[in-house]
Order: structure tokens, then sequence, then C-alpha cells
């Protein structure tokens, strides 16, 4: 018998494997009374379901004062107190007969503990634990409890017991330890002998069930799931080599049915899952029969995908991939790979959530648009991707699934993203000349480096009397690089989107008169990244990006003078709020001020940000770290550790109180400047 949580069921029988549907009202327990075509339902009163005549009959058991513990056939186990507070058990008949209650004899009075369940069931018998002896160091025992008698007609002292139990006509069995042994044993004994033999486990065998045939006990596999063997095994009573009887199995019907035979939910390769019957063959040996099929198919096949084919990581950061599948039992795998790149990331179980725990029902992987796959921890690059999904069933029966797709993953360009995932980076020049491309990671409002993926550009950097992060001022759609040489050269590099550069093309010569540059926002309102220019004489230059990566900037427009009262001009974007990008500006007594873009290559009257802004050797407006949709500042003090500033978008207080980044920190004396 089995039943969901909503109290909807099937019954199945023994004898044929017909099933009849039940309904239970879904509060209570339920359970195949041992060797009979009864369903018990432990409500209160307790209901005996007789599936033989169709009808219910009912035992006050609680209203009695006892506590229900189970069954054999319609007869009822329960526990209540006798004189002197000790427990005492009790069989009560079945009802339609005249019910009886029948105290249980043989329990000793010195009991400590008796079980609240009955652990095994067979041939008009039943299984109970109790302790006696000393609360300190008690000593367990399994006791044999006949029916027709109502005494206990064996006893066990248990050394060691943790696993299940088995009963039959002829034996009990149990798992537990043994000293000398590494791992668990099984202990067997003749009912009604004293002497008990011991069996080492392997693999086979630790796990969810025991059961007795005359002659072997079987045991079902290990309960990790992840276990290569879920077959059971039947052992010689005698000792011998085991059998193999069923190529899988879950669960037992507690106890032995009519004639013997122990009923088992599992498999075979060659046959579907469902009810099997374990007997003798007339050759002595076990052999396993299918009584009734279950209703999903061995093998596993998709049903529905819900995968779209584009997805766009800045409408959608996160979100659900889903598949319905054939059967729910299965362990899952998910692999994404980078078609360009290669970067994969894989996930398991652990990361994709059951139907019954997701809230559409299927197969569901909440992406949050990052690539693990053990130390990996990487933000996903725009492009093609190959995603491919392995169902594998748990309980060994049927091959494996795998399911195969492709969807595409777009971002807008990002002024300050080199490795086109949507993220702003940084650049470090080091004392030796050498620039280093520094991919950033934000993860559950945090904000480091990512792991794995630093770039070494190269040495020859230190040549360079300026480098200046250009925004995409080559319609890369990647961040460009400027850079000037000795001579005042301009070099343009475009972003890849690598992390690297392509090879540099000449901007021009005569930057040399220029002391200031600072470049990525868009500052004339067209949608393209711009350069400002500071010459020595304090007058401040604008260069209209044109989006050309063989001529990407205008003629120079003079802005005014009197700007060499600054030691810092940072291109900031539109962190106000205004018709376009703003320009941050640090004057010597470590002032920052704001100049709101007016959207023709102006600024407003300038506002005071704040003081302080001098303990700072780089301030770098690296556009939107945390996904909020305003552009952020990063800045490294003179110690060489890295600060964030979220921005408000309020031109009055544009940026919140700073907050430290540990994974973004550059010594001074190995790093010269981060831009």
């Amino acid at each position: 018998m089995r039943a969901d949580r909503d109290g909807k069921g099937t019954w199945t029988r023994y004898s044929d494997g017909s099933v009849t549907p039940m309904d239970f009202s879904g509060t209570s327990d339920r359970e195949a009374g041992a060797m009979s075509d009864t369903v018990v339902e432990a409500s209160q009163p307790v209901r005996l379901h007789h599936m033989d005549t169709g009808t219910t009959s009912e035992v006050d058991v609680f209203g009695m004062g006892y506590n229900y513990l189970g069954s054999v056939g319609t007869t009822l186990i329960a526990l209540g107190p006798r004189p002197g507070k000790t427990p005492l058990l009790h069989l009560l008949s079945d009802p339609r007969k005249g019910m009886t209650d029948r105290p249980v004899s043989g329990l000793p009075r010195d009991i400590l503990f008796l079980s609240d369940r009955v652990v095994a069931y067979a041939d008009g018998a039943f299984v109970l634990e109790y302790k006696t002896g000393d609360k300190e160091d008690p000593i367990l025992h399994h006791a044999v409890v006949d029916v027709a008698s109502a005494r206990i007609v064996h006893t066990y002292r248990v050394w060691s017991s943790w696993g299940d139990v088995a009963l039959s006509g002829t034996h009990i069995a149990w798992i537990g330890y043994a000293n000398g042994v590494d791992g668990n044993v099984v202990r067997t004994a003749k009912r009604g002998s004293s002497t008990v033999s011991v069996t080492k486990l392997g693999r086979i065998g630790d796990g969810p069930f025991l059961g007795l045939l005359d002659g072997w006990w079987l045991a079902g596999p290990q309960p990790d799931e992840d276990a290569d063997d879920h077959a059971l095994y039947a052992h010689p009573l005698g000792g011998g080599a085991p059998r193999k009887v069923l190529d899988s199995v879950t669960s037992r019907a507690p106890g032995l049915a009519p004639g013997g035979a122990l009923l088992v939910k599992g498999g075979t390769v060659a046959h579907r899952d469902g009810l099997y019957r374990i007997t003798q063959g007339s050759d002595g040996l076990p052999r396993a029969e299918i009584i009734a099929t279950a209703k999903q198919p061995t093998q596993v096949t998709l049903v529905r995908e819900e995968i779209p084919t584009t997805i766009d990581l800045d409408r959608t950061p996160s979100l659900s991939l889903n598949w319905k599948l054939s059967r729910d039992n299965v362990r899952t795998k998910f692999v994404l790979r980078n078609v360009r790149t290669g970067q994969t990331g894989t996930y398991d179980d652990t990361d994709i959530l059951q139907p019954e725990k997701s809230a559409s029902g299927f197969f569901e992987f909440h992406w949050d648009g990052l690539l693990r796959d053990g130390t990996l921890n990487a933000p996903t690059p725009n492009g093609e991707y190959e995603w491919k999904l392995t169902a594998r069933p748990r309980d060994g029966i049927g091959r494996d699934l795998v399911v195969n797709g492709q969807f595409t993953v777009t971002r807008a360009a990002a002024p300050h993203d080199l490795t086109d995932d949507g993220t702003p980076d940084l650049l470090t020049r080091t004392a030796d000349g050498h620039l280093i491309s520094q991919n950033t990671l934000y993860d559950n409002g945090v904000i480091s480096s990512s792991s794995g993926y630093e770039t070494d550009l190269g040495s020859f950097w230190g040549k360079y009397t300026a480098l200046v992060a250009a925004g995409n001022a080559g319609r890369s759609q990647h961040a460009d690089l400027l850079a000037r040489d000795g001579e005042g050269v301009l070099w343009l590099y475009t972003g890849k989107g690598d992390g690297k550069f392509a090879a540099r093309s000449k901007v021009g010569g005569g930057w040399n008169t220029y002391d200031e540059l600072t470049a990525g926002g868009d500052v004339t309102g067209d949608g393209k990244a711009d350069l400002l220019a500071r010459d020595k004489d304090g007058v401040l230059w604008l260069y209209r990006g044109t989006g050309a990566p063989d001529a990407p900037y205008a003629t120079r427009k003079r802005i005014g003078s009197g700007w060499n009262q600054y030691n810092a001009l940072v291109s900031a974007g539109n962190i106000a709020g205004g018709a376009a990008g703003d320009l941050l500006a640090r004057d010597k007594a470590g002032v920052l001020w704001l100049y709101r873009g007016r959207g023709d290559g102006t600024f407003g009257t300038r506002a005071r940000i704040g003081s302080g802004w001098d303990r700072y050797k780089d301030l770098v407006a690296w556009g939107d770290a945390n996904r909020d949709g305003t552009p952020d500042l990063y800045a490294r003090d003179k110690t060489g550790k890295g600060w964030f500033y979220q921005g408000t978008g309020d031109a009055t207080a544009p940026f919140r109180s700073r907050k430290a980044l540990d994974g973004l920190t550059y010594h001074p004396q190995e790093y010269t400047e981060v831009l």
C-alpha cells in the first residue's frame, strides 16, 4: 500500500497484483497489516480496511489508554501500563468477531525501555525491542512474540543494533556492529537457538532493509544514492557466495506474505519497475517474480523543457531553467559551456531542485548568471552556449537520459567591461611595466576579483607616459584602452572581450601637451564615449567620440580654463541622473567636486561632494559594479587598499558611504596605478 501527502493512494494485492484506489484523510499513517489483506489507518480511532470484503472497522485504541504500535493481520498491537507503571503489551483481536484484549506474557518486570514500534513480522509472530539492566549501560533485547498464544517465545540479547530486523518462520536477523570487524555485520540465529552467526557486510547490504527466506537472508543496497550497485542480494544462511535477485530495490513490505514470500519494490534491466514477489524456486534458490508494474516507465525520457533561446542578463539577472521528465527518481547533472571561450559551469543535485520542491513542479535550476565549477566562480560572458542535462536513475535501472540544447547570452556594452561578461573590470600597471587585466565578480552582494580570470598583458607597458580607460571608443562593444608614448603619440588598443586587446592603432601625435586625460563617459549625449584632456595651461578640451576605430575622436573643442586647480579629473559616467555623463574633479585640498554634464559637451556649476579625497591614489569610474543601474566608483588609497563607493543617482549626494574591497587591493610598491 502507498499513499501521497493528500491521502490518495493505491493498495496492491499480494496474490495477483491487482490494484485498488485508496482515499484517506491525509492526516494519519497507513500500513499494510502483515500477512493479510488488511490496511490499517493509525488514526483516532484506528481504522481497519478489510480489502477482502471491502468493509471497514474501528478500534478506539487511544480511548482505551493504549498507544498503537502495529498490526499482524487483523490483530492490533498496543502498548499500555501495568501495575508499577512498567509497560505491558496488548493484542486486540479483529473487532468484527467481537474484540478481545489479551496481555502478552513473558516480558521481564525490570524493563527500562520498550520500543514504540514493531520492528519485524513473520509467520504469526512479530519482534519488539526492549532494554533492561543499568540505565547508564542498558542491555538491548529482541523479543519474538507469538500472536496465537500472546506470549514471548524467544528472546535474543543484542550487543549492538542500529539497522533493520527481519523475521521468518525459522530465523531472526539484524544489522549491527561487532568487535574487531570494520563496518557493519548481519547477525542471524535460528528461532529458539542461542547460537548467533555473524557475517560481515561489504558495500552491498549496508542499507534500508533486511529480509529472510528459508535458508537465505537478503539485504538491500547502501543508502548512499551515489552507490554504483543498487541490487538486492540473497546470502546463504550457512555461508557462501551471495546471489543477485534484483538489479535494483528500494523498499519491502513489512513481514512475509502468505506462503513465506518477501514483497519488495524494485526492478530489473529486462523488466520495468514494480512490485516483486521473492520466493524459493524448485531448486531452492531465491527468485523474483513481478506481480505489479509501476506506472512510470523504466526509461527516463524528456517530457518538456522550458529553456529560452536568448537570455538578456541585463533585464533578467537570474532565471529558472526547467525540465519535466518521465521519472522523478533520478540524479541530475547540468553542464553549461561557452562555445567561444570553452568556459564551463557544472551543477548537480545540490543546485537543481527536485520537482516536489520546485515552484514549477519541474526539475528546476535557478541560474544566477555565474559559471561555477569547483574553484571557478565567474560571470558568464556574452555569446553562444551549449548545455547538457544528464539524468541518471537513482535505482540504477535503465539508461541515462542526456538532453542537449543551446542559448545565447546578451547584455548591453559596458564601458569598463574587458571580458564581455557585464561586470566592470580593472587594469593595474606594475612597477616593472606589466599590465594586468583583472576581472571582477558581483555575487550575493559582494564585489571581488573573479577567481582564475587575471590576465597578464605583457611587460612593455612601462614605455607609456599615460594609460587611459577609454570605454567603447572603437565600437568593439568591449572596453578599449588609450596609451600615450614618450613621443606624445596616442594609441588605441581595441578590446577583444576576453581581457586582452588587439594590436594598437595610431590616434595621432602632439598629445604630450596634456597633463591629464580622462575618457569613457558620454558627455555629449550621443551614445559614444568621449575624451577630455587638460593642457598644461589649465584649459580643458573635449574630444567627441566618433565610434570609428580608425578615427575615434573628432577635432577638439575648448570647454574652459582654470582646470589646473585640480589634481585629478574623472569622466564618471551619468552618476547624477542628468542629461549626459558627468565629471568628477579633486582639488589640491582633497575636496571632490561634481560637474553635471549638460549633454552638449559642457558642464554646469560644480557641486561639493566632500573632503578627504586626497587619501586616494587612484579614482576609477568603472560603471555599474553592483547591478543596481547606477554607475559606481572604485578608489585605491595610498596603502593600496581598494574601496567601493556605490552610486545613488542623486546629484546632492552621488555616493553612499564607502565599503572595503579586500579582494581588489593592490599594494603601491607592486602596482603603480589602477585604471
